[in-house]
């Protein structure tokens, strides 16, 4: 008994000393492949650290650190992509992501009754992952389907028009096979009209035109664009009479105006591409 206690309390420790420095060497070699993937570049840190999230399911310190390294740069600058973007955790998470969307319009759909009814059937709640690690549960700003809310993303597989029975058959089907792009077939929702489209999502598009599903010639738009001055240009958007959609409702094209005749050699216009308001 005393042998026992001794090779407990005295090897123990070693042990786990020597399986934490294993898995540290494994995370390391990890982002060190993911990291030369992209030439080791800083400027390309999402698609590292998109990587890394869907290869380790989530982004510790430690892997933040490496990161860093191995680009060349500092923590905070990885860590100020990994906090400000939804779909990035500092926790480990499950192999299943359910993100349920929490957006103005989603509540207005009644999203929340959506939300209890997904912790009811995972026995977790929201910002939670299930006891066998496979199923994790939280909450996402806009991923553009408010035509079609309440929405989710599981995992890259988009889930619409949610009802507390659509969920519960999400949850078995999960249960029984976790593999998201099953589901749309399944429950059998969405009427895309591409047949090769396996989607959940709605087409609402019922007419073909000169700008909706018109013969197409890849890069025919771009080269007319890039062939105009670049004052031709702004002109056509003043024409268009195309407005911010602030408060203000100022003329985009005066903003592009203003911003080409600024001092300065390089020059910048910031625009804001949410689509979580109303």
């Amino acid at each position: 008994m005393g042998a026992l206690r001794f090779i407990v309390v005295n090897l123990c420790p070693w042990f786990m000393w020597g399986l934490v420095k294993r898995m540290s060497k494994d995370l390391e070699k990890t982002i060190e492949r993911i990291c030369q993937n992209y030439n080791n570049d800083r400027t390309l840190m999402m698609n590292v650290v998109s990587d890394v999230q869907a290869e380790l399911k989530g982004l510790s310190g430690e892997a933040m650190d490496l990161i860093a390294r191995n680009l060349n740069t500092h923590r905070v600058e990885v860590e100020s992509v990994v906090s400000f973007y939804a779909f990035y955790s500092e926790e480990s998470t499950g192999k299943v992501v359910i993100r349920l969307c929490n957006d103005v319009i989603d509540r207005l759909r009644g999203v929340d009754h959506i939300a209890e009814a997904f912790e009811e059937a995972l026995g977790i709640k929201m910002g939670e992952t299930t006891p066998d690690g496979s199923i994790t549960l939280e909450w996402t700003p806009c991923i553009g389907m408010c035509d079609q809310a309440p929405a989710a993303l599981i995992n890259d597989e988009v889930v619409t028009n949610l009802t507390s029975e659509k969920v519960r058959k999400i949850i078995e089907s999960l249960k029984s096979d976790p593999d998201p792009s099953k589901l749309p077939r399944e429950l059998g929702d969405g009427n895309n009209s591409n047949e090769l489209v396996n989607s959940m999502v709605r087409n609402n598009i019922r007419m073909s035109g000169p700008v909706v599903l018109a013969p197409f010639r890849s890069g025919q738009a771009l080269a007319r664009a890039l062939a105009l001055h670049p004052a031709e240009v702004i002109r056509n958007v003043k024409t268009a009479r195309l407005r911010g959609r602030g408060g203000a409702g100022f003329p985009t094209g005066m903003k592009w105006e203003f911003t080409r005749s600024a001092k300065g050699e390089k020059r910048y216009i910031l625009c804001n591409a949410d689509e979580g308001e109303p």
